[in-house]
């Protein structure tokens, strides 16, 4: 099994979030701003990733995630995976045709 961390600055950052879930990542992100209200979350009533604000939270999540038990860690990935599809081209260009149908009636 292949375990990957990656520096927790990165994850103060939106887009380097969803890259990390739609990359298959389990994510322990910083529990602040867009990435808390936006982008982690419960995703068809499954967890997509963890938020952790200070060093005892992290390393909680962090053993957390290191003793779950592989079908548990797939399952989250896969839901972090699905949840970003909602920020994905097609779903951009199909928000903003029906936000702009109107003015061109």
């Amino acid at each position: 099994m292949t375990r990957k961390v990656s520096y927790f600055l990165d994850l103060y950052s939106t887009l380097g979030v969803v890259e990390y879930m739609a990359s298959g990542a389990v994510v322990v992100a910083n529990n602040s701003g867009g990435i808390m209200k936006d982008i982690t979350m419960e995703y068809n009533g499954c967890r997509n990733a963890f938020l952790a604000t200070d060093e005892l939270e992290y390393a909680e999540a962090i053993k957390h995630i290191l003793f779950m038990r592989p079908e548990a860690r797939a399952a989250i990935r896969n839901q972090a995976q699905a949840s970003v599809d909602r920020f994905s081209e097609a779903q951009f260009s199909k928000a903003f045709m029906e936000a702009v149908e109107s003015l061109f009636k």
